[in-house]
């Protein structure tokens, strides 16, 4: 719940400079981290930088040299850790005239250029404020938990963000000049938001004064119910709601195994259809959605979460990951991992494109992806990138947890997302299950509303019915300045061997195959999918049909042969 109270007016600073676009921003990166290298911390911070450049290189504090700051514009340190910083490292962040950020620890090492301020052991914080941009009084965000952040004293400067523990605030986003200083190591939410937007001021950015939103109706399947999707669909495109379907295109029963195919349930798909002439947004939510005899919808289809891998094996075995010291040597260690990688290459590739192909074929066209939970190795996007420019939802920022997830409050292209935007997910969904789903709603809303220019990303699934969703809309619809995306005039572009799909301004979308698949394959891909009481009902089906019409054959010819004799008798009796 945020609370506004007219204690003490933090003043906002002026953007630090508005002569750079994301166009000609170049970032370096210098991080300390425990192993040197790219961690979860550091990919978050990826995805906060990820709205305002995509040139962004990431170098630690040991391999940074002069020859990494000729071409940049801007510079951030993060000390994801404490650590002597080496000679060299300090004197190239002192050599650097341009915009320097610093967040976290080891700030105290770097100089005269944030003499502007003093550090001391952590202060704990339980709230944290910032001045309202159309009031200019203080706003107050109540944290769930105390946080520790670093105790700053300014001597010169601003605060853009304060930490309050009680009537004693501490700066957590400080500027003076064209120098800034976050005062928090940890990167995960809450800390995300509050950097997300000070990183606006750091980057001169203007404030649009508006929230993007949007929202999907989630995990369609081919055994969804068709009443419940037109319905929900047709209740947002009435409202002139542009909305995106997460779609899967095969369900599968956990118990039979029995596999059901978009195209085995032409009701639903004359829905889609339907929604997708109506404005919709087709999005392929994984392939099957599940991994060994998990359900449709239940599975991670694309993280082994019962070794807590990569998919490095099939699905019908348990696939054990060798350690390294059981190998002889790291060269046949190496070869052994990458066999596992090529696994995992070959697995998604072949359900990304037959979930492109299979919806293609079905006359709906993908235009975004969206991970089955958000979760999927940092290969995975790289292969995902191959073909889509727009991903969905959160990301999973480990290969080695899964439950480490992360999320931008505003639309963001990081480097480890190989060129892909994220769209991210923000407030969530209506949560069924809960004895209190409206207020959590307003809670994950009023969060959202404390970050300037925040996105409302969110889902909804069509099974609930309508009722929930217009109760679902309605707080939604209260966020002041609200603004819904729609992903078809966002330039969309999917690739897959032989097709491409893309959309302009307009929402036009343009599909082009240069090798449209024989008609007579296709039947023969749906025989092959059929399980063993299809296809006998099917020949059943097919069976009666040969028989009714060979019997009505047989009446034309009976009746023919009458008329022929009826007419050769009159002939004859004159």
């Amino acid at each position: 719940m945020i609370t506004i109270i007219s204690l003490v007016v933090v003043p906002i600073p002026k953007a630090f400079s508005n002569s750079h676009t994301s166009d000609n921003i170049k970032i370096l990166v210098v991080y300390s981290t425990e192993t040197g290298l790219v961690n979860e911390s550091v990919r978050l911070l990826d995805m906060l930088l990820g709205q305002f450049a995509r040139d962004i290189t990431f170098k630690n504090d040991e391999a940074v040299t002069s020859e990494d700051l000729g071409r940049i514009t801007h510079l951030i340190y993060y000390g994801n850790v404490p650590k002597k910083l080496p000679s060299p490292c300090i004197q190239l962040v002192a050599e650097f005239n341009g915009p320097i950020l610093v967040i976290g620890e080891n700030v105290e090492q770097l100089g005269s250029r944030f003499s502007f301020m003093t550090t001391r052991p952590g202060a704990v914080i339980n709230q944290v404020s910032k001045e309202d941009p159309n009031t200019h009084k203080p706003i107050y965000d109540l944290l769930e938990v105390n946080y520790s952040i670093t105790q700053v004293e300014l001597k010169r400067g601003r605060a853009i963000f304060q930490g309050w523990k009680g009537d004693l605030a501490f700066p957590l986003f400080a500027q003076y000049d064209n120098s800034a200083y976050y005062a928090s190591s940890d990167l995960y939410a809450p800390f995300n938001l509050y950097l997300g937007e000070g990183l606006k001021y750091f980057f001169g950015s203007e404030f649009r004064s508006e929230h993007l939103a949007y929202i999907r109706l989630e995990d369609v399947h081919p055994m969804s119910d068709p009443k419940l999707l037109k319905e929900t669909g047709d209740y947002l495109a009435d409202k002139g709601i542009p909305f995106m379907i997460a779609l899967i295109p095969i369900y599968t029963n956990s118990e039979t195994k029995q596999q059901y195919h978009l195209s085995d349930v032409p009701q639903i798909v004359e829905v889609l259809r339907y929604l997708q002439g109506r404005g919709a947004s087709i999005l392929l939510h994984g392939y099957t959605h599940q991994y060994r005899s998990s359900e449709t919808g239940e599975g991670f289809e694309f993280w082994d979460v019962k070794n807590n891998t990569p998919i490095w094996g099939p699905p019908d075995t348990d696939t054990k990951v060798k350690k390294r010291h059981e190998f002889a040597s790291k060269d046949e260690y190496d070869q052994y991992m990458q066999g596992l990688q090529n696994f995992e290459k070959s697995y998604i590739n072949t359900r990304i494109e037959k979930g492109i192909e299979e919806l293609t074929d079905l006359g709906l066209y993908p235009l975004g992806f969206e991970a089955p939970h958000y979760v999927m190795s940092q290969s995975g996007y790289e292969i995902v990138s191959h073909y889509f420019n727009y991903i969905l939802g959160q990301t999973q920022i480990s290969d080695k947890e899964w439950e480490h997830m992360g999320v931008s409050p505003y639309i963001s292209t990081p480097t480890f997302l190989h060129g892909m935007t994220l769209l991210p997910e923000t407030i969530g969904f209506y949560d069924n299950t809960s004895a209190t789903p409206e207020a959590d709603l307003d809670e994950k809303i009023n969060k959202m509303l404390f970050i300037q220019d925040s996105m409302m990303g969110m889902f909804y699934h069509p099974y609930l019915g309508l009722d929930k969703l217009k109760t679902f809309i309605a707080h939604v619809e209260r966020v002041p300045n609200l603004k819904w995306l729609d992903l078809r005039k966002m330039n969309a572009s999917v690739r897959a061997p032989d097709l491409t799909i893309s959309t302009d301004s307009q929402g036009q979308i343009d599909y082009q195959n240069a090798k449209p698949r024989p008609e007579p394959q296709q039947v023969v891909q749906i025989v092959q999918r059929m399980g063993g009481v299809q296809l006998v009902l099917w020949g059943v089906a097919v069976l009666v049909t040969i028989m009714v019409m060979m019997f009505i054959i047989y009446m034309l010819i009976m009746r023919m042969n009458l008329r022929k004799q009826l007419f050769e008798e009159r002939t004859i009796s004159g």
